[in-house]
């Protein structure tokens, strides 16, 4: 027993006496990823994304650093968050050498176009340093609602003072219109439901009106304007038509960054196409750019109509046409070549059926379709770009002067088109969708005298170009 407790005695001796302490010093020297951080543009009362700070040991010692804190203490509108913990001061921070902590910062602030700025302060025994924390806020007006629903009076009226942010569902009511003023921003939180899908969209039973121009075009885009958001699908609703709106109009637009982009849900109700889309660009939408769900073909009058419409990077199809309906669109590009979106569905589908279940039955239902497509791109990353699907015997479909991403088998209605042509767009990685020198669709279009210019308003020639862009040497 007593040779078991002198082994046992040596084995705690040698256990003690190897066993590291951990000294930390105060004084060193620290290191930082920047001096300053930059918050990008934020709309006031809005919190901003996160940004990380990355604080370095540059010792071969563990420091600790003394104190942390944010000069602005409690008043200041930005937050900091230390190892986890939220606080404006933090103190006795310690770090191992050659190692780093995060930093995360944010900001919520009331202030209205000004430069908001605070720093934090670093404190050693030997050196001090502080970080600049800096953001622009811009005011903006806010339209949010009793349970995220936003009911706009009638004949409201959207300027280009500043802009609007949509906070939740937005409603246009039945015999009602909105105008949005040429240059105006309208920008859409991303709010999300149980789903996780953003909500922010502007329902219309009445009429839309965007007047954008040639010079001040409209623009609809998410709120969020650091750099990782400004081309990413998802982050609003969209807009949808509903069943009663009518004489709605859109005119020089930018539409990006959404789930559905325009979705109208039935026929026109008089002598004027439900909804005309003419010198707008859509693109970075998570499912469709255009979702036509017409129903039912009555009236001979389209319920969408676009004309000079270029709608590129969608994550379902470009262009959908489900359950019928009457549809018209005239030098229109619609493109995909994305990578950051992946998609098993063509740029162009067409279907004219609804399959549902009811009472444990399989029901079809089948519809009257009407679709034109002249002078108009179709074409992309994939083998196929457009398909059809009918099961019923009312459908009419026709592609004239349009060039087609298509299968060889498979057949196409209509006359003067060019398939599997490279249509030699300028720079896909740059969204420009502009024709180079040699493009297959330079004076290949069908000339139409009311449709004289293109996307961006420059003159068409007599005989004029396949696609939404004209062709300039």
């Amino acid at each position: 027993m007593k040779f078991n407790i002198f082994i046992l005695t040596n084995l705690l001796f040698i256990l003690v006496s190897c066993k590291k302490e951990f000294i930390y010093k105060a004084s060193g020297e620290l290191g930082f990823s920047t001096d300053t951080v930059k918050i990008d543009t934020i709309f006031t009362t809005f919190s901003s994304p996160t940004y990380r700070l990355f604080v370095y040991n540059k010792m071969n010692y563990s420091l600790k650093i003394k104190k942390i804190e944010l000069n602005g203490g409690n008043n200041s509108e930005f937050q900091m968050v230390v190892n986890g913990v939220s606080g404006h001061i933090h103190q006795n921070v310690t770090l191992e050498p050659k190692d780093s902590i995060y930093i995360f910062i944010s900001l919520k602030s009331n202030e209205k176009e000004k430069i908001v700025q605070d720093f934090i302060e670093f404190e050693l025994d030997n050196n001090q340093y502080k970080v600049v924390l800096q953001a622009f806020v811009r005011d903006a007006y806010f339209y949010r609602g009793v349970d995220s629903i936003f009911v706009f009076g009638c004949n409201t009226f959207l300027g280009n003072d500043k802009p609007h942010i949509i906070d939740g569902i937005a409603y246009v009511p039945k015999n009602c219109t909105l105008t949005i003023q040429a240059g105006a921003e309208i920008r859409f939180s991303s709010i999300k439901n149980e789903y996780a899908i953003p909500i922010s969209q502007i329902l219309i039973d009445g009429t839309l009106r965007i007047e954008g121009d040639k010079n001040n075009p409209v623009l609809l885009d998410t709120w969020r304007l650091d750099d990782n958001y400004k081309e990413g699908s998802g982050q609003w609703f969209g807009l949808h038509f509903l069943k009663e709106s009518k004489d709605s109009k859109i005119s020089y637009a930018l539409i990006k960054n959404g789930h559905i982009a325009i979705q109208v849900d039935s026929m026109a109700l008089n002598n004027q196409p439900k909804l005309l889309i003419e010198q707008t660009e859509i693109r970075n939408f998570a499912n469709f750019g255009v979702l036509g769900l017409g129903a039912h073909t009555q009236n001979a009058v389209p319920s969408i109509r676009a004309v000079n419409t270029l709608i590129h990077n969608c994550g379902q199809n470009n262009v959908g046409l489900y359950f019928g309906g009457n549809y018209e669109f005239e030098h229109c590009t619609f493109a995909n070549y994305s990578r950051e979106i992946r998609r098993s569905e063509p740029v162009l589908a067409i279907s004219d059926y609804l399959d549902y279940e009811e009472n444990g039955q399989g029901i079809r239902l089948t519809y009257p379709i009407t679709a034109n497509f002249t002078s108009c791109i179709i074409y992309g990353s994939e083998e196929q770009e457009w398909k059809s699907d009918f099961k019923g015997t009312q459908f009419n479909i026709q592609f004239e002067n349009c060039l087609i991403k298509n299968k060889p088998n498979v057949v196409v209605p209509g006359i003067n088109n060019i398939f599997n042509q490279d249509p030699k767009f300028k720079n896909i990685g740059e969204r420009d969708f502009s024709l180079l020198e040699g493009s297959p669709c330079i004076d290949k279009g069908k000339n139409n005298p009311s449709t004289n210019i293109d996307l961006y308003g420059n003159m068409r020639l007599q005989v004029p170009d396949i696609g939404a862009i004209e062709y300039l040497p």
